[in-house]
Order: C-alpha cells, then structure tokens, then sequence
C-alpha cells in the first residue's frame, strides 16, 4: 500500500470516529489501547492492526469503506441469505455451499448464450466455493490460498509478506494487519469485511451469474434456497429442542 493510499483510509478512520462523536480518549478505551497508541495510529506512525479494526466495526464502521472508499453493494444472493433469518456463519456457510450448486444449475438458464470459455470459468469458480466449504476449520488465509489453488511461497509473493511472515498468519500465531488486507482485497478481490471475519465469500461471481439468469431459473435457485433455510432452521430448532 503506497502512503497516500494508507493516508486516505487513516482519512477515513478519523472520520468515522468524529461522525460517532468519540474524543481520542474514548474510543482508545474502548478499544482497549492507550491514548499515546491511538495518537500513533491515526498518525500514521503505527500501522491498525485487525483485532482494533474489528472492534471499530463493533461500533458500525464499514470496513469494506474504509479499506477500499467503496460501500459494498449488496446482491440478490447475499441480501437473500441476509434476510432468510439464519444468524451463525456456519449456516450461511452452508446456504452459499447451496446457493453455488443452485447457480451450476442455473447455468442452463441464462437470459443470453454465454461463451464455453466463460461458462467454464463459472463452473470453476462455483465448484471452489463448495470445496472450499471442507476447509470451515482452518483459518481464512489458509483458505484463501486454497480456494486459488496457491503455494505458500506463490500466496507469500501475492500478499507482498515475506514467507515466514506469512506462514505465521496462515497457521493463525499471529493476526492479519491492515496491509494484508489491502493486498487481498486489490489481489483477489476479497471484501475486507469478510476476511476480518474470518470467511472469504466474495459474491461477486455469485451475483454476475444470478444476473445472467432467466427470471424462470432465478426462480428455482430461490426456491432451492429457501428449501435449505427451512432445513438450516430445522435442524437449529432440533438441537434447541
């Protein structure tokens, strides 16, 4: 990340805590640093790591905002499993493992004839999402990197961190930091809201499909999708039970 780049999110950052009202001394406290590493902070001498980052997000910072200067927009996708009342990550998870194969499906509905080679690229894309869905249990750079189907020295070399550095975040000894968000968001064009929260969604290529679908065949992916929600709740309300 050049320095003007980093200034305009630091811009940024300020920003958000003026328009929330918060003096250096409040949000420092909050934020469980010391007023001196807050002054540093937004002075550009030290860099934000992701532990501070996401407990300004706890306060309704958007991060995805701050990182990049772009609000992240919503698609069909991810506004439908916004709004399907399903609550852990685990089980939104699984809905977009579903909402994936749904897409294949859909494939064979599309409102234009799309080219073998994009096509293709889709279906390739799709099947990451649902391999990558065997992976819950690592962290998200481990996933990220397979999900690109990467070495670590070549994910090392695209995050611009050295190997050892990154093997460290890789095995989760130690946290991200705002650089390796920057870098795996202009990489990989991977939200930073998702990454701080540990998951590598991008609904990006999901939402492209959807849009090249029938209005026929956006109907039978919602109808799959709303079929999983009912499962996901029942199998929630099982365990409660």
């Amino acid at each position: 990340m050049q320095e003007e780049e980093y200034q305009q999110v630091l811009d940024r950052i300020v920003q958000f805590r003026r328009q929330v009202g918060k003096s250096q001394v409040e949000l420092s406290g909050e934020a469980r640093l010391s007023q001196a590493q807050l002054c540093r902070l937004e002075a550009g001498l030290n860099r934000y790591q992701a532990q501070t980052l996401r407990e300004y997000a706890k306060w309704g910072m958007d991060i995805d905002y701050v990182i990049t200067g772009k609000h992240k927009k919503a698609g069909a996708i991810e506004l439908f499993i916004e709004k399907s009342g399903v609550d852990s990550w685990e089980e939104k998870e699984q809905l977009l493992e579903l909402g994936a194969w749904a897409l294949e499906v859909g494939l064979n509905y599309t409102k234009e004839k799309i080219p073998q080679d994009k096509k293709d690229y889709y279906k390739e894309e799709l099947r990451r999402y649902r391999a990558i869905a065997n992976h819950k249990e690592e962290t998200v750079l481990y996933r990220l990197r397979q999900f690109h189907e990467l070495s670590q020295v070549d994910m090392a070399q695209q995050l611009a961190v050295g190997i050892k550095k990154y093997r460290s975040m890789e095995r989760g000894i130690s946290d991200i930091d705002i650089e390796l968000i920057w870098n795996a968001y202009r990489k990989f064009h991977c939200s930073p809201s998702y990454l701080l929260g540990g998951h590598i969604e991008n609904f990006n290529t999901l939402n492209e499909i959807w849009n090249c679908v029938t209005l026929e065949g956006q109907g039978k992916i919602a109808s799959l999708m709303q079929s999983g929600v009912e499962i996901v709740k029942g199998k929630r309300q099982e365990i409660l039970s």
